[in-house]
């Protein structure tokens, strides 16, 4: 698969389910390994997460099968940074499946979600 066959768009509601796929293909393996359980659906959970911003998705999808294989978000906010109030904005819960790794996915999701920050 080549990276033309990945395509790259928001996040939507009806993603909830292939997001938990996701999730679970994909658990943490650091020092401290987690594997979510949702109990709510998966989009509407993570974007609960981030109450006080305004958090988008994007996922990464496989043309023809429309199976999502990445995930990424972004969040909006304000900080105090130095006495200024600033804008900002946070990349955060990346995912890819594993068996799409080292193709350029996670790369082409965060320079989607820099990219749509800097737009904003």
């Amino acid at each position: 698969m080549d990276q033309s066959e990945v395509i790259l768009r928001p996040m939507v509601p009806e993603d909830g389910e292939a997001l938990v796929e996701l999730a679970l293909s994909s658990p943490d393996t650091g020092m401290i390994q987690i594997a979510p359980r949702y109990h709510l659906d998966a989009y509407q959970a993570t974007l609960a997460l981030f109450p006080s911003s305004d958090t988008i998705g994007f996922v990464a999808e496989e043309s023809g099968t429309g199976g999502i294989i990445g995930s990424g978000f972004l969040s909006f906010d304000c900080m105090n940074y130095e006495g200024k109030l600033l804008d900002c904005a946070w990349l955060h819960n990346l995912q890819v499946h594993p068996d799409y790794r080292r193709r350029g996915i996670a790369t082409r999701l965060a320079e989607r979600r820099v990219a749509f920050g800097r737009e904003r």
